[in-house]
């Protein structure tokens, strides 16, 4: 069921309503190897076991990101790790750990991230591709930021666009080209930030992948607005809130609607300011994304 309705392909989304329908019977499944892992003590797991908890894995990561089952995706993650690593599966082992760390990430629950992408890298320190080991300097340049560390956050995600840029693949570089957009927003230097997003904008167009173009269009928005440029900021807001949509990403859902709701207070429409919050802080509370305190107090503002 899960290999048939999951994966996670630019079309893989197509199938995700219909993951929904059947998740009760799924995260049983899961619950139940769970369990068979667990009751060998720290043993090496059994590979017919190991392998099933691998697939299973395999055709949830993207669901359980979009659909917000962030909860599951970490107990998935951390189960995948434990059977990966006890066999030496590096590659998978490094992905699981990156997995657990990135939902952290976005929690801004920072010591606990450091600690799986420290175990991501141990992982692939060992015979894995390059593009995949540049992930965990990914990693580790978004958490330098969280921290304030500017310099070693850019020239940590510099390393990694360089060894993306090496590999030659367009996804990768995408995602080092928006870090590095996002990290000059932070500092206020939007035109560099600006071109940046220009770059991640036309990689994102080139392989049609509506995530990227979701979460480049949302970033966008957000330089616009701090532009006071209202216009084009409401028409990136719409975009990111058409394709999170329509791939069903709800954490860029909600984005986009906190994004609109701000435009809504600064054209002085509180009613519907109010009602895009509230519709965004109910999609972010199951998942307990850190944007859900700045929703909190802009509903708090209002009210």
């Amino acid at each position: 069921m899960a290999q048939r309705f999951g994966g996670e392909t630019l079309e893989s989304y197509q199938n995700y309503d219909k993951m929904e329908q059947e998740w009760t019977n799924v995260y049983a499944g899961f619950n139940v190897l769970g369990r068979m892992v667990h009751s060998q003590n720290g043993e090496t797991p059994d590979a017919d076991i190991a392998n099933l908890v691998i697939a299973l894995w395999g055709a949830l990561r993207q669901f359980t990101l979009y659909a917000g089952r962030w909860d599951e995706k970490i107990q998935l993650s951390t189960l995948a790790y434990t059977v990966t690593s006890a066999l030496s599966k590096w590659d998978d082992a490094g992905w699981s750990a990156y997995d657990v760390s990135w939902i952290l990430y976005l929690r801004d629950q920072l010591d606990e991230a450091t600690v799986w992408v420290e175990r991501s890298a141990q992982a692939w320190a060992h015979d894995v591709p390059l593009s995949d080991r540049a992930y965990a300097l990914r990693m580790r340049a978004l958490l330098a930021q969280k921290k304030k560390e500017y310099v070693t956050a850019e020239q940590t995600m510099q390393r990694a666009l360089e060894m993306w840029e090496t590999e030659k693949g367009d996804f990768d570089i995408s995602v080092g080209l928006h870090e590095l957009a996002d990290f000059a927003y932070e500092r206020g230097e939007l035109k560099i930030a600006n071109a940046y997003y220009q770059r991640t904008l036309e990689l994102s167009v080139k392989m049609n992948d509506q995530e990227s173009l979701a979460a480049v269009y949302g970033s966008l928005g957000n330089l616009y607005l701090d532009r006071q440029q209202v216009a084009q900021a409401r028409e990136q807001f719409e975009k990111e809130l058409q394709f999170a949509d329509e791939i069903g990403r709800v954490d860029l859902v909600a984005s986009a609607k906190f994004g609109l709701a701000r435009i809504a207070r600064l054209e002085g429409n509180t009613d519907r300011a109010l009602k895009l919050a509230t519709e965004a802080k109910i999609i972010l509370q199951g998942m307990q994304k850190a944007l859900l305190k700045d929703v909190l107090t802009f509903i708090t503002e209002l009210q």
